[in-house]
């Protein structure tokens, strides 16, 4: 817990309120950055007149009450920056990424100048990634030289391969406006070799690739991708890559005798690439104007508002010991949850790896009464080689009535994991089902819950949707019914236990050809990984440090991507 403290030189922030300003930072420091925010504006005045100039006459001092409201956002800014760089210096990267967060959440000249100085200093690897994804929120305030650093910055990572899942297309997008330099074509074929068209976390990826095939014109490339349509692996991306250009050609349907019509196909946009008058791009053509729905847009310095004094305070993330039990409906109906934990869990642990010191991960998966059994478990264990074992030998089946063994399944999660005994340990777990618990046992969960959460656990729960369906708003109101799977007894249950109750969307997996909407309408930040990670984060949080909780894991979950 970080002590209250009150600095003297910003009291006017917070006198008329007289919430403390907490910082951690050393007095000395506090005094050097006000003596700074003081000094700096004759410094600079001096500095812009020679030793013949007759030195400009000094600004009256100002009194605390006198200060212009442009005069209290320069102090609050200085104070800020300077914390939170110190963060980023951390070597424990949680306390450098959250340092970033907070950092880019500061719309103000000095706090960009900052970030791009921190490319430097942030370790390559994760951290980095965090204070590269910040600059792109803020990339239209780049000046040349920032800028430029920042693209270097970004290819650097790339060829290190730091960049993953959603977190590519940014780099990408910046790509296709620089031109088709050496550097970024390097970058494009990487992304060829690790994007699928089926995989909707690729979506974004491939979005911005194909915009860079259209900025750039580069026929040389365009040719390796005609090339590529003989292989039916990749001839639908090809497609959807080339389809940005002017050719009037139309899509391949999807059918039988596919080889002949790629062939066909391939023939065409031969021809077309002959005729077409193509001029490559390889300078800075197209204005970059950025923007990061991982990290969020940075806020303008409000001086009277609350909010800022509550950013003066660095949350502490506090995970070393960490227990997380997924009590999965496992019957028929439940093969996409059961197919996603065999393709993301792995992701899961891993992601719980970078933030925890001991992250554990067990499993309960339930059916009902009758079925081939009520509830079969996985132990905690911090091992993706046994969780993954356990998982490809279960199988969705089963069910038949519309409630499940919820009780059961609780019950069997509590009394029989092995949960940690370690001081200060978090134990956490994650109901996901598409059906209700039977309602004579609504009262025993009720007390079972909360007789839990005396005990130091947290529930959530996720209400899993199999299937292509507008969630209804103000859903609240409505009753639990079959059709639509509301699912309120769920809210209930999060709410005995201290936690949160979400939607989460599984789609079966299958070897499909998205749509022009697909693209459009991009979900990457719905996975129910992403989902559940972040409401776990911000449990152990308190409520003012959320808005820093989610751009924290929403890197980090697109960092663990294809690991």
């Amino acid at each position: 817990m970080v002590q209250s403290k009150v600095i003297p030189e910003l009291d006017w922030f917070y006198a008329k309120s007289g919430d403390p300003i907490v910082m951690k930072t050393p007095f000395f420091t506090r005094i050097s950055l006000v003596a700074m925010v003081v000094l700096l504006p004759s410094v600079t005045a001096w500095a812009n007149f020679d030793d013949e100039t007759e030195s400009p006459p000094k600004p009256p001092r100002l009194k605390p009450g006198q200060l212009t409201e442009q005069q209290k956002i320069d102090q609050i800014a200085n104070y800020l920056i300077e914390s939170f760089a110190d963060e980023m210096k951390s070597k424990d990267w949680v306390v450098s990424a959250l340092g970033t967060v907070s950092l880019a959440q500061i719309d103000h000249p000095l706090a960009t100048a900052k970030l791009v100085e921190m490319l430097e200093i942030v370790p390559r690897g994760i951290g980095r990634v965090y204070v590269w994804e910040a600059l792109n929120a803020r990339a239209s305030c780049l000046d040349k030289d920032q800028f430029e650093k920042w693209h270097l910055a970004g290819l650097d990572l790339s060829k290190a391969r730091e960049f993953r899942g959603h977190l590519r297309s940014g780099l990408m997008t910046l790509a296709g406006a620089t031109g088709a330099t050496d550097d970024n074509v390097i970058f494009f074929n990487q992304l060829m070799t690790t994007t699928d068209i089926a995989n909707p976390v690729d979506h974004s990826t491939l979005k911005a690739m194909r915009q860079a095939v259209t900025n750039w014109q580069d026929s040389k490339l365009i040719l390796r991708l005609i090339g590529m349509m003989a292989n039916p692996k990749h001839v639908y991306k090809i497609e959807y890559l080339l389809s940005g250009l002017k050719s009037n050609i139309p899509p391949c349907p999807v059918g039988r005798n596919g080889v002949k019509i790629w062939q066909k196909s391939k023939i065409k946009w031969m021809d077309w690439l002959e005729k077409a008058d193509l001029k490559k791009v390889t300078k800075y053509k197209l204005p970059y104007i950025g923007g990061s729905d991982l990290i969020g847009p940075p806020e303008k310095i409000e001086p009277a508002s609350p909010k800022w004094r509550r950013k003066l305070e660095l949350p502490r993330l506090k995970l070393d010991h960490l227990d997380v039990s997924l009590v999965v409906d496992s019957t028929g109906s439940m093969s996409p949850v059961v197919n996603w934990l065999r393709s993301d869990l792995h992701k899961m642990l891993d992601a719980l790896r970078l933030i925890s010191k001991e992250p554990r991960l067990g499993l309960v998966f339930y059916r009902d009464q009758d079925d081939q059994y009520l509830t079969t478990g996985v132990p905690l264990t911090g091992y993706n080689k046994a969780l993954q074992q356990a998982v490809h030998k279960v199988k969705a089946a089963g069910g038949g009535d519309y409630p499940e063994a919820v009780f059961e399944a609780l019950c069997d999660s509590i009394n029989n994991q092995k949960w940690s005994r370690s001081p200060g340990a978090k134990k956490v777990i994650v109901l996901i089902g598409d059906a209700p618990p039977h309602a004579d046992t609504l009262e025993k969960i009720e007390l079972m819950v909360k007789a839990a959460v005396k005990n130091g656990f947290r529930f959530y729960c996720v209400k899993a949707t199999t299937y292509n369906k507008t969630l209804l708003k103000n859903s609240d109101k409505l009753k639990n019914i079959e059709g639509d799977k509301i699912l309120l007894d769920f809210d209930d249950i999060a709410t005995w236990g201290n936690g949160k109750s979400i939607w989460g969307q599984y789609l079966f997996r299958s070897r499909y050809i998205p749509s022009e909407r697909d693209f459009e309408n991009i979900k990457w930040r719905h996975r129910p990984n992403c989902q559940i990670v972040s409401e776990m984060v911000k449990g152990v949080l308190a409520k003012e440090y959320h808005s820093r909780a989610q751009p924290f894991v929403n890197i980090l979950m697109e960092y663990v991507e294809q690991r």
